[in-house]
């Protein structure tokens, strides 16, 4: 289902996958050093301030690719690959 909403293949799928898994292992093998040497506060506040930042980012993508869709058909939004 998300696959086909994407419209992405079985081999991006997994590599998106992949990615994901590679950041959360990267992530969770830098805490430990980033906490004992910044301060858990810091830390968070950094992690919420570029979560916060991504996420604004990633809502105005997803605006902008509503509008650049909007004078097009239906028909011909599927077509353009």
């Amino acid at each position: 289902m998300i696959r086909d909403t994407l419209g992405a293949s079985t081999e991006q799928m997994g590599w998106i996958i992949f990615g994901l898994a590679t950041g959360s292992l990267i992530g969770l093998l830098s805490a430990s050093y980033l906490i004992a040497h910044k301060g858990g506060r810091y830390v968070m506040m950094m992690g919420l301030i570029i979560s916060s930042a991504l996420i604004v980012v990633l809502i105005a993508v997803g605006i902008a690719g509503l509008f650049s869709h909007a004078a097009k058909p239906i028909g011909e939004r599927d077509s353009e690959s």
